[in-house]
């Protein structure tokens, strides 16, 4: 006998998944993405993330560049990834990223913040 489906039935959130990597740049330039994903159901038009750099980072913006300033999970999807190109580092540096928000959606409290720590 089947089980009933689970259905959430929480508010709509964005979030990271996961919610940290470990980057080694010794093979610089390397390319690496982050995964945002919304917690809910899939919309018939696209949601805006916003997001910034926390200025508690350590890494400096030589240190990396963003390929996907704006982000959007697109219409009648779950997900989308921040990329980033990361350069070689000398010493070992974080880079912390903050969801600060979206159309229509709630950040999550436990799941807001990405943190690369760079080697």
């Amino acid at each position: 006998k089947e089980k009933d489906p689970v259905i959430y039935s929480g508010p709509d959130l964005v979030e990271f998944s996961p919610v940290s990597r470990s980057v080694t740049t010794t093979t610089a330039p390397k390319r690496d993405s982050i995964l945002v994903q919304l917690v809910g159901p899939q919309r018939s038009t696209a949601t805006k993330i916003n997001w910034e750099i926390d200025p508690a980072s350590t890494a400096a913006t030589t240190d990396y560049e963003v390929l996907t300033p704006t982000v959007e999970i697109p219409a009648n999807a779950s997900s989308t990834w921040i990329k980033f190109r990361f350069f070689k580092v000398s010493s070992t540096k974080t880079l912390r990223l903050n969801l600060t928000g979206a159309d229509n959606a709630t950040v999550s409290t436990n799941y807001k913040t990405f943190v690369y720590t760079l080697r």
